[in-house]
């Protein structure tokens, strides 16, 4: 059987096909990611934009016809926070009926954490209690996960693209701004680093996204690569402050020019970067695992 997943992202729309093998095994056939920017011009104000809107089902459209190349008997598509939090929902949901032929499924926050928890674990072991960490642009979710459940998670609506608009207004980001971020993040997150102390994970593993970007950045500053077969990559702690500190000191055209940075996230990868300076920093992590998987292969796992 040929599967096809669609995760519809606030920024991006991330699409999977995969075969299933008669013994279970899931062969990945597509793997792609496409800039939508679903979110931007509305996300803090709960709309989809008229613009955003069309750029959407263009993308959904050419999407369907992808799946259907490649044959798929099944496709799953799932939208996450800038669909679930638009009051204009029921007219995104409809039009992508029409126009692709898509049912979309609109997730709430507690089943996106459980759909990540479930892709990496489908890809990575997860030996210890580790915190999973997925930074998306409408939504950021945290899952204390040990080796065959979840202990705690919680899916919070302060993603890349809103804590862009909110905190990063003048470029390079100024120190007051950044001190204000902390200042927001330590009050929004303290259920976190209170499950943390109740649960004590060991590691950190972080979803795909811009955590993926940060390390490749450090991965081509060092002459490695990104990922190998085990489909992750070990940040050491003192590598991630160094890309932090570089990515705190650029504009957005210097930071353009760093090897490893997609045109896309130049912008709202520095907040990315001081919300996984916050955690490593309150929870005292020496690495950060960094996971190709996300919600994709969750999605994946339960069709």
């Amino acid at each position: 059987m040929i599967i096809g997943v669609i995760d519809i992202g606030t920024n991006q729309f991330h699409v999977l096909v995969a075969r299933r093998h008669p013994s279970g095994q899931m062969e990945t056939l597509l793997r792609d990611d496409r800039l939508v920017r679903l979110g931007e011009g509305g996300i803090n104000d709960g709309h989809i934009t008229p613009a955003a809107m069309e750029r959407a089902m263009a993308t959904l459209r050419d999407l369907r016809a992808v799946l259907d190349g490649y044959g798929c008997e099944q496709i799953v598509a799932v939208a996450t926070s800038a669909v679930r939090n638009a009051r204009n929902q029921a007219e995104f949901l409809a039009l992508a009926r029409q126009q692709a032929g898509l049912d979309v499924q609109v997730v709430d926050g507690d089943t996106e954490a459980q759909l990540i928890y479930e892709g990496i674990r489908a890809v990575v072991p997860i030996a210890q209690p580790a915190l999973i960490m997925d930074i998306g642009g409408g939504s950021v979710e945290f899952i204390l996960a040990g080796p065959a459940q979840v202990l705690w998670k919680q899916s919070y609506e302060i993603g890349t693209q809103r804590l862009l608009y909110r905190f990063h207004t003048v470029d390079p980001i100024p120190v007051d701004s950044v001190l204000q971020l902390n200042k927001f993040l330590a009050k929004t997150l303290a259920p976190v680093l209170a499950a943390a102390a109740e649960h004590r994970p060991t590691e950190l593993i972080g979803s795909a996204g811009s955590l993926e970007t940060i390390a490749d950045i450090y991965a081509r500053q060092h002459g490695r690569q990104l990922y190998d077969q085990s489909r992750e990559f070990r940040l050491p702690k003192a590598g991630f402050q160094a890309v932090h500190r570089e990515l705190l000191q650029k504009n957005r055209y210097e930071r353009a020019d760093i090897p490893g940075m997609p045109a896309h996230r130049r912008d709202m990868i520095v907040v990315a970067s001081c919300l996984v300076d916050f955690i490593v920093r309150s929870l005292g992590f020496g690495e950060i695992r960094v996971c190709s998987a996300s919600l994709l292969e969750g999605a994946l796992a339960r069709t």
